[in-house]
């Protein structure tokens, strides 16, 4: 992905998906804080991102 708002070079994440929330989190800076998600609602967001080829 590139362009404005694209994330950058080397740029992860971290997904913990083995709890009753889903947790995401910068893999780098953890100070940004971190996204939490229902099992069901995260699954609808990758599979969305993957039909969409985010």
């Amino acid at each position: 992905m590139s362009g404005p708002g694209a994330p950058p070079v080397g740029a992860a994440v971290c997904v913990a998906d083995n709890l009753p929330r889903v947790r995401v989190r910068d893999t780098k800076d953890h100070s940004k804080g971190e996204l939490t998600a229902a099992p069901t609602a995260w699954a609808a967001f990758t599979a969305f991102a993957r039909a969409c080829a985010v």
